[in-house]
């Protein structure tokens, strides 16, 4: 056979074979056909983190994520969006009550739905990170996209030895479901990071996400799942938001916590006079001291002082118990609030106990309102403050407490209202002077 004729024949058998077996199309088609999903995540926060630590870990998170696209039937038609099972049934059963005589045929509608998985690809400007995909065209009428799962790594956080100091770290993964919606602003999502120790999940991160269909041009909102609407454009998680989310105990008995208590008589230098006895924890009568409990997990600590409240702030002959806590994350103040409550009701004044019975001394107690001033910081930013449980919003306005009638109350709500006045670096500066008495030598 010549050159000629079987270039000819090898020609002609090519064209054969591809009539019979096309070429396949390309299922995204990316210019014509299909939609293009873009994720914005603006502000992310991780309670355990620095604003550093979480600048660099953040991008690592996004860049392996992925999504699936579910599709639910517009209709139901039998053999394609659902298949029925009929089987023949002699017992059923009732709540409560077990097997009943119920026979005849049982039918089970089974709806089927759709799922496809795209992975995301990640970019990250001027602190927005932007998640992208391209979602083939859904040729089939009778399916419509419901819903989106976004799934994305933990193994960034799971690598610092900072997290690991915590707890264990699960290996779940960082996810959450995005709807369509009828806004476009960023929406704020908590509860969204797999946390160390005793917690489950926790932080935020504020999403804005959008569905556009390529060919007509239209655009439709997404929202994640139980979101709130933000009121910053930018998608800024508000200081406010971020204190709430820091720890707010340190767990004394699991592996790795550090648990001690030391009792002493404070000095006079200390910033302020913390009283002369605390309370007896078995039930007898007050001790000489201050009690100062100090726990710590990992770079997160906290310490409480106990003690009575003096003589100067009884009230109706009961002698209050005050307590504050300060809390510390990577050495720094992040928490710190206090109280002073008039229980239990076995201190009291000038030989009252003596005189009166304990179902009378316990109702005195309990019908005086106790004081309390609250105070969270991010960064050394005053963000949310306290006082008896109602937002202080200014430091040059005067509080009055209607149930304060007595000299001991207005003393306990100076003390409150001088402390959440105080600047952040005077209030730290406090904190270390309690830290160095407790890691004193006795």
């Amino acid at each position: 056979m010549t050159d000629r004729r079987f270039r000819v024949l090898m020609t002609f058998l090519f064209m054969t074979i591809s009539s019979v077996f096309p070429a396949p199309t390309v299922a995204n088609d990316t210019g014509r056909a299909g939609l293009s999903l873009d994720i914005e995540i603006g502000d992310a926060f991780h309670p355990y983190l620095s604003r550093a630590e979480q600048a660099n870990i953040w991008p690592d998170t996004w860049r392996d994520s992925t999504i699936i696209v579910h599709y639910q039937p517009t209709r139901l038609v039998e053999g394609k969006t659902k298949k029925t099972t009929r089987r023949f049934q002699i017992f059923g059963s009732l709540i409560g009550v077990g097997p009943t005589l119920d026979p005849g045929i049982k039918k089970d509608v089974k709806i089927v739905k759709k799922h496809i998985e795209l992975p995301l690809t990640a970019s990250t400007k001027d602190g927005i990170t932007t998640l992208h995909c391209d979602i083939p065209e859904q040729a089939d009428p009778l399916y419509t996209i419901s819903n989106f799962e976004l799934f994305s790594s933990t193994k960034p956080f799971s690598r610092l030895k900072k997290l690991q100091n915590f707890g264990p770290l699960t290996d779940e993964k960082l996810r959450f479901d995005l709807f369509l919606s009828k806004t476009k602003g960023f929406k704020l999502k908590t509860g969204i990071i797999p946390l160390p120790g005793d917690y489950d999940q926790g932080g935020a991160i504020t999403v804005r996400a959008s569905l556009k269909n390529k060919q007509s041009g239209e655009e439709q909102a997404l929202s994640p799942s139980n979101a709130k609407d933000m009121e910053d454009a930018l998608g800024k998680i508000p200081d406010s938001l971020k204190s709430s989310l820091l720890p707010d105990k340190v767990p004394s008995l699991m592996a790795g916590s550090d648990y001690s208590v030391r009792n002493i008589v404070m000095p006079q230098n200390t910033p302020r006079w913390h009283g002369l006895f605390r309370p007896d924890t078995g039930g007898g009568p007050p001790k000489l001291g201050t009690r100062l409990e100090h726990r710590k997990r990992g770079s997160f600590s906290t310490l409480t002082l106990e003690s009575l409240g003096g003589n100067d702030r009884v009230i109706s002959g009961i002698i209050p118990v005050k307590t504050e806590t300060w809390y510390f994350l990577d050495g720094r103040l992040v928490r710190y609030k206090g109280e002073i409550r008039y229980f239990p009701a076995e201190y009291c004044a000038d030989g009252l106990c003596d005189k009166l019975s304990f179902h009378e001394i316990a109702n005195r107690a309990g019908s005086i309102s106790p004081t309390s001033w609250y105070l969270d910081f991010i960064d050394g930013r005053h963000t949310t403050t306290l006082f008896n449980e109602k937002t202080w919003t200014t430091e040059n306005g005067k509080f009055v407490n209607p149930d304060c009638q007595s000299d001991g109350c207005r003393r306990n709500d100076a003390e409150a209202l001088d402390q959440i006045k105080k600047s952040y670096a005077l209030l730290e500066a406090e904190s270390r002077s309690y830290l160095d008495l407790f890691a004193a030598k006795p």
